[in-house]
């Protein structure tokens, strides 16, 4: 409470409790709306259109994978809500988004052990301004929800009476986030050191230490029981998936070598001035806060999980909402030496210019230039079609191949050695291709702008039975050079070829839109003028290519 003397002289009232409190809370303001604008305006990066795509292969029947899935079911009803695909990603990012706050509070709650209220607000403050954190804290990943489970468990364990519904609780939420990522393992220093911290300060240890291990098969249950659950109703797993070469694959992502994300790393660090400061200056804070060793032991066991930064392969922006968060927690007894420092004005700035910063530059063209991708193609094949591309960017149509997702599932698709996209191609079923990768930008064109590459069969598929439209889609369709000539036809197909121009094909002259029935063989053809002709592949021509679908059909992350 406020005193006379304060509310008598402005210049302290306002110095005082309420100007504490008022910083930081303006602070949490601006974030949340600024934060809760990008929602909606922010580009999809392709991981986020490869983890939607999963609720569609899951409602098809195709989804395979066990592990790493289980946001396809906790986003499985969204496709009821809405059949425009851009409302349900932003639906899907919505729900990610109250996870993300969830974790906020429980971050706030856990910093309150070992600081002051302010302080832990400020603390939760310099993990929500962190531009990695800030900026894909809403991301259609696991992360946001897994970071929130974690850290509402470790609250739980650390501030809450051990009681049977708490027990249960910790429990399921850890066995669950388990299930739902499994770099769920690297909290594991967090709860050792508040396991720790809650045995050192009880007073009948022994009843404690029972409670803190009921959690451990209370979680084991709930992995076990929610596998099987999640697995009764997923495809059987491809060969490419199973036994050791896939646990090898697995390993991988924590033994493909040190620091493999350099870039990403040191900008999440250059966008999260205030944290970088405070990690610095902890091991100090720690020593000279007057804080029991359990409680620094605690503290040193939140801070743990950043060194999983050196060998974690997947270390990329949205890594850090996940990473991050119990770090802050370590960090509150540093943010309380910069409170005294700067004062809450210096904080509020520094703490708010990296957010502003990202909100006024992200290119929100790009979000328009996806949402005409999809219209478009949805407008082109009103029915769905087969498509090929790296991330499952058309999420409600089936792709040909859809383990092409990253290094590791480059490296799966070519140790398999199965060239599904020509087969697909063969039989006339693939009707477009997304080039939203090099090794499929290359295959198309000719070109060699990566190390990456398709298998030679699947290259020679792509090459020269796709046309460009416009931004990264290709059409099947065949591009016939100007004057008479032989055309052989590589790929039988069931529908018909329409020419964009007239044409003769086999003495038979047809007018631009006609429809040409072609078998795969040699054909003498002679496009109409000086100018080369394109039969389309198709039941009709292409429409005109919105301006606003360009070559950038992502930006970085």
């Amino acid at each position: 409470m406020i005193g006379a003397t304060s509310i008598a002289n402005p210049s302290k009232f306002w110095t005082g409790r309420v100007t504490a409190i008022a910083w930081p809370v303006a602070a949490l303001i601006l974030l949340t709306a600024l934060q809760f604008f990008l929602i909606f305006s922010k580009s999809y990066n392709w991981d986020e259109f490869l983890h939607y795509s999963m609720v569609y292969q899951l409602h098809e029947g195709t989804l395979a994978r066990p592990f790493q899935t289980l946001l396809a079911r906790l986003l499985g009803w969204i496709p009821g809500v809405s059949d425009d695909l851009m409302t349900q990603m932003a639906i899907a990012r919505a729900f990610a988004w109250s996870a993300f706050l969830v974790g906020l509070s429980a971050m706030y709650g856990l910093a309150r052990q070992f600081g002051s209220k302010v302080d832990a607000l400020w603390t939760t403050l310099i993990y929500f301004g962190a531009g990695s954190v800030f900026v894909h804290g809403f991301a259609i990943r696991t992360d946001p929800l897994a970071m929130a489970g974690l850290m509402l468990s470790l609250y739980l364990l650390a501030a809450r009476k051990l009681d049977m519904l708490n027990i249960l609780t910790v429990g399921f939420i850890v066995g669950f986030v388990g299930l739902l990522t499994v770099k769920s393992i690297f909290y594991a220093p967090c709860f050792a050191g508040i396991a720790w911290l809650r045995f050192a300060n009880a007073e009948n240890k022994k009843a404690t230490v029972v409670r803190i291990l009921a959690i451990v098969p209370v979680a084991i249950t709930t992995f076990v029981g929610l596998y099987f659950l999640h697995r009764a109703g997923l495809a059987p797993t491809p060969l490419s998936q199973q036994g050791p070469a896939f646990v090898s694959n697995g390993v991988k992502w924590l033994t493909d070598g040190l620091l493999r994300q350099p870039y990403y790393t040191l900008m999440a660090f250059l966008t999260a001035p205030l944290f970088v400061y405070a990690l610095l200056s902890s091991p100090a804070a720690w020593r000279t806060s007057g804080l029991s060793r359990p409680k620094t032991l605690a503290l040193v066991g939140l801070a743990l999980p950043l060194l999983t930064i050196l060998f974690y392969r997947n270390a990329f922006p949205y890594f850090f909402v996940f990473i991050f968060a119990p770090v802050a927690v370590a960090l509150t007894p540093a943010v309380a030496m910069l409170r005294a420092r700067f004062g809450p004005a210096v904080l509020f700035a520094l703490i708010c210019i990296v957010p502003l910063g990202k909100f006024m530059t992200e290119p929100r063209q790009v979000m328009d230039g996806q949402e005409a991708l999809i219209e478009y193609v949805h407008r082109q094949f009103p029915d769905g079609a087969l498509y090929f591309d790296y991330c499952g960017i058309i999420a409600d149509y089936p792709r040909v191949i859809d383990h092409l997702i990253s290094g590791i599932g480059l490296k799966n698709y070519h140790a398999r050695g199965v060239p599904l996209v020509a087969q697909a191609v063969q039989r006339g079923e693939l009707a477009f291709v997304v080039a939203n990768r090099p090794a499929i930008v290359d295959a198309l064109t000719g070109k060699q702008s990566s190390d990456e590459k398709l298998l030679p069969a699947d290259v020679a598929a792509l090459r020269g039975n796709y046309v460009r439209v416009g931004g990264g889609l290709w059409l099947a369709g065949e591009m016939v050079p100007a004057g008479p000539r032989t055309h052989i036809i590589h790929v039988p197909h069931r529908g018909t070829y329409i020419a964009n121009s007239s044409i003769t094909v086999n003495g038979v002259t047809y007018r631009r839109g006609s429809t040409i029935d072609l078998d795969r063989g040699h054909h003498n053809v002679a496009s109409g003028g000086n100018a080369q002709a394109i039969l389309w592949r198709g039941t009709r021509l292409p429409e005109p290519v919105p301006t606003e679908m360009t070559e950038e059909v992502f930006t970085k992350f």
